[in-house]
């Protein structure tokens, strides 16, 4: 295999990996509109905007529902940015959601063994979309902290090549 070879495989993977990375973006960012929602809901009538037919929510606050929203809006911004605390913000928010999902998925009351639209809507908001989510943030993972890496010790060395030219410049001072 030629070097120009492997330089499109890898740009390929890179392509690939950036839309990957938008459409982590842009469901996080869908996920905190949901969450602000949520909270501006429960602010107004102290019933949650995910409180649809079959299940039997515990009271929440809107807090957190802010809360959480907040962290996936931060998420989606620096994982935009690829910021390396994105992909934590990120990777955290889905566990938060995956456990919240579960919780919801033990109180789920089945009538005439059908569950209501509600149910399969909450199902998808909380379990299926976050685990997908977080399966792709594990995907992008190794190469986005390489990226990250790659970004800090281009940094470093315009840093150094900085401190040697006025090392440099003292020295012809001097």
């Amino acid at each position: 295999m030629t070097g120009t070879e492997r330089g499109d495989a890898s740009s390929t993977d890179e392509r690939s990996h950036d839309g990957l990375l938008r459409i982590l973006v842009l469901a996080l960012f869908a996920r905190a509109v949901l969450s602000f929602a949520d909270a501006a809901w429960l602010a107004v009538s102290g019933v949650g905007f995910f409180r649809l037919g079959g299940i039997a929510q515990a009271d929440s606050s809107p807090s957190w529902s802010f809360l959480w929203g907040a962290l996936a809006l931060a998420a989606a911004i620096l994982l935009g940015r690829r910021q390396a605390l994105g992909w934590i913000f990120g990777a955290a928010v889905c566990v938060v959601y995956l456990v919240v999902g579960v919780a919801h998925a033990v109180m789920v009351n089945v009538s005439d063994g059908v569950l209501s639209t509600g149910v399969w809507f909450v199902f998808g908001a909380d379990v299926a979309v976050p685990a997908l989510v977080l399966a792709g943030l594990f995907t992008v993972r190794p190469w986005f902290l390489a990226h990250a890496r790659r970004g800090r010790s281009v940094g470093a060395a315009r840093g150094a090549s900085a401190r040697t030219a006025v090392l440099e410049r003292e020295r012809r001072r001097g």
